[in-house]
Order: C-alpha cells, then structure tokens, then sequence
C-alpha cells in the first residue's frame, strides 16, 4: 500500500514542479505574469505541494537506504543548515517575492542565492536522513530544477543591476 501513496505523492511532486517550472521560465522570458497577484499564490501554493509530496515521498520511498545512525544524522544536519540558509535569505530579503533592489547584507554578502542552496541542501538531506533511495536518487531532478531556476535568475539580475558583475566575483554559488 505504501507504494501507491508514494506514486501519488510523487505525481503531486512532478506537477507542482512543472507549475514551478513553468511560472520561471515565462517569469524571465518576460511573457509569464508578475509577482503581484494570484500567480504569486500558485507558485508558492505550488511550492508549498512540492515540499509537503516529497517530505512524504521521503517517508513512504520503497527503497530504503542501508546507512548507519552517525549517516542519518548527517543528512539530518545537512538538512538542518539548508533550513536555516532558506529562513535567514528570507528574513534578510524579506519574504519571497522581489524587492526591486539587489540585496548585498546579511548572508547575501557572502552567498548570491542562499534560498536556493538551502532548498537543495534539504533536498539532498531529507532523503539521507530517512533513508529513502528513491527519493534521494530524484533529489538529482530537483536540484537541477533549482539550478535552473538560479541561472534564469542570474541571467536577469545581469541585466537589471549593473553592480551584479562584481557582486558575483566577490560571493559565492
């Protein structure tokens, strides 16, 4: 039974990643809609089925990961600072959506897209943390995503602040 509520969980995960996707690519390309309204609440709607289908993707994987305790709790940890990383890009920039200005303080001085090293920090972790091979094999589709989603970022920011060229030798990821 546990292998059809992961199948569901992992059909919720693939389009509410191909809404994510979608909702970038037409955001950069500049034909998708702005960050003011209704699609800024589908896309976080949309984030919010992401993380809760893969949290319990990770529970429910069938294949579980041989690994011992001191393992599990390093992808536990590894899970941990990608948390902290995610809340504290957040509360530095000050919610999710666009401030209009490029953001240099806090953790933003030292690493250009700690929202996204965050998220793929706990994706990577999670799955080690509960032994879920499958889950942690897919976590490789889901970084790419995220890697995805920084590229059209960076491409954007290049375009719209020219101060980013310097700000991107100086910090990292």
């Amino acid at each position: 039974m546990m292998d059809v509520w992961f199948f569901i969980a992992l059909v919720i995960w693939v389009l509410a990643s191909l809404v994510r996707n979608i909702y970038e690519s037409r955001k950069y390309a500049g034909s998708g809609p702005s960050e003011r309204g209704g699609a800024l609440h589908i896309v976080m709607s949309a984030m919010f089925l992401m993380w809760f289908s893969w949290f319990f993707m990770t529970f429910a994987d069938p294949v579980k990961l041989t690994i011992s305790t001191w393992q599990r709790y390093v992808g536990l940890a590894v899970f941990s600072v990608g948390v902290i990383l995610f809340v504290v890009s957040e509360t530095t920039k000050g919610g999710v959506s666009d401030t209009g200005s490029l953001v240099t303080k806090g953790i933003y001085s030292k690493i250009r897209h700690p929202m996204y090293l965050g998220q793929i920090m706990m994706a990577v972790g999670f799955p080690i943390y509960a032994r879920g091979l499958v889950t942690l094999c897919l976590s490789a589709v889901w970084v790419a995503q995220i890697l995805y989603w920084r590229h059209l970022e960076e491409k954007d920011l290049i375009g719209r602040f020219e101060e980013y060229g310097e700000y991107r030798k100086r910090t990292w990821f």
